[in-house]
């Protein structure tokens, strides 16, 4: 007869139905090493399965619990995977309370898998220098750019740096990001948006010069509602909308946008069919309208280098940004208009591209 077999306080017996064996194995958790505090039970179709299950889990309780009581210095042998668990379970957590965006913890998870196909089972506190930059090496050789490798890597950090924290491992390898080269940017000028805007309809063209002057997010202008626009202060209000789906970037996104006159008596004459200012054609909430500014900037004739100029919503929010920039408008005005976090640098080196002609007015002679 199959004996019980333990895993530290946690029992893996035969399945019994009604006094009958199943044939299934049975786990019995003990309620302090169980996430409720009760008795908890699983059942696995084999023995091999339920131990290992049991194994996994016998880990996992005696980890958090030197994180619980702080014994510093404990020699665990961690696992970048082990880790990696234990992150996520407290990031999921943040999420649960508003502590951080679920769109941030998805983006988490897409890097955490490149990291965990090369880290995994690597002890974190034998990860080092030389193995980051191997890592470097392997996704530059997969032909991802810069930009996907450094988040990766700092992912990496971050995660190290919460272990550290809990006294989960000793020390943080230093290493170097990637350096990214900014890209030049062709932004429209004022004139081609308006030339741009003429070629729309009616509907469309509000929207397109509604992103070019605010310089808004796409989920901000698509999650606009009636009650976010200010039409006796000319002003326009960023907020969450839970029914919307929008949720703020951050604190800083939250922010009220003065807007011209004429863009608010325009604003006042749109029918009003639903609760989204600008909704797509089934009432429901849009997500972009790529096909009519390629088809305006055609019929537009706008062009780079002989090409039809390709032109999206996004690069809208970043001439906007270098429009305010020439204009003269202090950078801490400008970074609250744009929603960013006060000092980034975000805003001088993503979204402010000065044009060649703003350029040459700093030509001279000696």
């Amino acid at each position: 007869m199959a004996k019980t077999v333990n895993i530290g306080k946690i029992a893996i017996r035969p399945h019994r139905r009604n006094g009958t064996l199943s044939g299934s194995w049975q786990v019995d958790i003990p309620p302090p090493l169980s996430q409720e505090g009760k008795r908890e039970r699983r059942l696995f179709k084999t023995k091999a399965d339920a131990i290992n299950y049991a194994k996994k889990h016998d880990r996992s309780a005696s980890i958090k619990n030197v994180i619980r009581s702080s014994q510093v210095g404990v020699a665990l042998g961690l696992s970048f995977s082990e880790l990696s668990e234990l992150w996520m379970e407290e990031q999921i957590r943040e999420v649960n309370v508003g502590m951080k965006r679920a769109s941030s913890l998805d983006t988490n998870a897409y890097q955490l898998r490149a990291l965990l196909s090369f880290f995994n089972t690597s002890d974190i506190n034998t990860i080092s220098s030389i193995q980051i930059l191997s890592y470097q090496e392997k996704r530059r050789d997969l032909a991802k750019s810069a930009p996907t490798i450094n988040s990766e890597t700092a992912l990496l950090k971050q995660i190290l740096l919460w272990a550290k924290d809990k006294d989960l491992c000793t020390h943080i390898p230093k290493f170097k990001s990637i350096p990214v080269k900014r890209k030049h940017m062709e932004l429209p000028t004022l004139g081609e948006i308006r030339a741009i805007a003429a070629q729309m309809s009616e509907e469309n063209s509000l929207v397109f010069r509604f992103f070019a002057e605010t310089g808004c997010r796409k989920s901000e202008v698509f999650g606009l509602e009636w009650q976010d626009i200010g039409f006796n202060s000319c002003v326009v209000h960023i907020r969450p909308h839970v029914e919307t789906g929008h949720e703020a970037k951050n604190e800083s996104s939250y922010r009220s946008i003065p807007i011209s006159t004429n863009l608010v008596q325009e604003l006042n004459k749109i029918k009003r069919t639903t609760g989204l200012v600008f909704p797509g054609r089934d009432g429901k909430k849009r997500h972009d309208m790529k096909k009519a500014i390629k088809r305006a900037v055609t019929r537009a004739d706008i062009r780079r280098n002989g090409e039809i100029m390709h032109i999206t919503l996004h690069m809208l929010r970043k001439a906007h940004s270098t429009w305010q920039a020439m204009k003269g408008l202090p950078e801490p005005i400008l970074q609250a208009r744009l929603g960013h976090v006060p000092g980034s640098r975000v805003t001088q080196e993503v979204y402010i591209h000065a044009r060649q002609e703003s350029e040459r007015t700093g030509v001279f002679e000696v």
